[in-house]
Formats: C-alpha cells, structure tokens, sequence
C-alpha cells in the first residue's frame, strides 16, 4: 500500500513538473530575420557556422535587480559577473541558408525555469512572466558553457572567438501548458496581452562580431611599461 501510494505521488509529481515549464520558438523566418555578424568582416551571419541560445530569468528576479545589475545582465561581455544572473533556458538554435542571418530551431522548445500557463484562459494564468536575452557565437567554440568559460577567462579574442547578445530589454510570457498554448516567439511581437512585452527587435536584434585580439603594438608597450616598472623599483630599493 505504502509503495502504491509513493508510486501514485511520484506520478502526480512528474505530471507537475511537466507542465511547469513554459514552450518558445527561437526559429526565425525570412519576414523576422534579426541577425548579422560584422558587416566589416564578413557581411550577414548566413550558414550553418553559428549557434544560439536562449537566457531568461523571472520577472521578480529581474525587477528586483538594481539598474547597474541590469544593465551588466545585457552586457555579459563586460560583464561576465552577470552569468549568474541568468538561466539557461536551454533552447539552442544554429544558423541556417535559408536566409541571411536565420536561425533553425525547435519551433516549440521548452524552456527550464519558464513557467507554463496554468489554464487555456490565457498566457497570463502563469504564475510569472521571464526577461529574456538572446546569445550567439560561432560553432567552433563549441556549446554554451564553453563560451562561457572562455568569457570568464578572458580568451575568446585567442580562440579566434565571434560573440554577440541581444541587447533590448525584452520579457513575455511562454506558452505551453496543460492547455498547449502556442509557443511565444522571442523575436517576434507579443502575442499574448502582456503589457509592453515584445520580442527582440527584428533591426540589428543581434549582431555577431568578432573578439579583437590585442596587436602586436599594443602588447609590446604593455611589455615596456611592466619591464620599467620592474626597473624603477629596484632603483627605489
């Protein structure tokens, strides 16, 4: 009896969790193509040498952070402190020839942390809406936490690293649920009656360049400048 009560449970549990977390689409098509990479080194992100994915983070979380948080959050270059303000939603996409700067993706991925609408009543029955950025780089980095650690450790410019983010404050609901609303685009407009919400603009949302490396010049004064301090203080001594 025991056992058929923990397996009943467990049951309840994972029908629960499964419908706890909200759908998005991070596919794009030609009327929201949204990307480009350096126009000054290669023109348009088009081809299949890109990869994408989504951070989000709740609504009460975000509003909660101060304006320097939040703006550090859409500058992880600068910032990389702020990683930890985010969570992985683990929805990826990779660039496509479909179109200049496309996206292939799951077209109804779920997103971890994003809660679903509770009731075919409408997207707002979730308990909470997320604030959301968009992150690219070229595939030869590898996968998210890779990037993520060449960030942190400052060595993107020497794995010949592309990077970009979406920079727009954007936030919505999800779809999904037990109702399977539709999913909720991250470029596109709202769609679901939340006040002000919208996606990632569809002009320059996400622009991919790549990480400089310091020049040679630039190196070698840095490496004169150590060698005379180094000298100045042993005269001192």
């Amino acid at each position: 009896m025991k056992k058929l009560v923990l397996t009943s449970m467990a049951m309840v549990l994972g029908a629960v969790l499964a419908h706890a977390q909200g759908t998005i689409t991070l596919a794009t098509t030609a009327a929201t193509v949204n990307l480009s990479s350096n126009s000054v080194v290669v023109g348009n992100a088009a081809g299949t040498g890109w990869s994408y994915e989504v951070l989000d983070m709740t609504s009460s979380a975000y509003l909660g952070l101060s304006a320097n948080q939040q703006a550090a959050a859409y500058n992880l270059l600068n910032n990389n402190s702020a990683f930890s303000l985010w969570t992985d939603s683990t929805v990826t996409g990779a660039g496509n020839n479909l179109h200049a700067g496309g996206i292939a993706g799951n077209g109804n991925a779920t997103a971890n942390n994003w809660a679903a609408p509770a009731t075919a009543a409408g997207y707002s029955t979730a308990p909470s809406y997320d604030y959301y950025t968009v992150v690219g780089w070229n595939n030869a980095l590898g996968n998210w936490a890779a990037v993520q650690a060449f960030l942190n450790a400052g060595t993107l410019a020497s794995q010949n690293g592309w990077f970009g983010q979406s920079a727009t404050v954007a936030y919505n609901y999800a779809g999904g649920g037990t109702s399977g609303l539709a999913a909720v685009d991250v470029w596109g407009a709202s769609g679901t009656g939340l006040a002000g919400s919208g996606g990632v603009p569809t002009v320059a949302g996400l622009t991919l360049q790549a990480i400089p490396t310091p020049e040679p010049t630039t190196l070698a004064l840095a490496g004169l400048g150590g060698i005379s301090m180094l000298f100045l203080r042993r005269r001192k001594a």
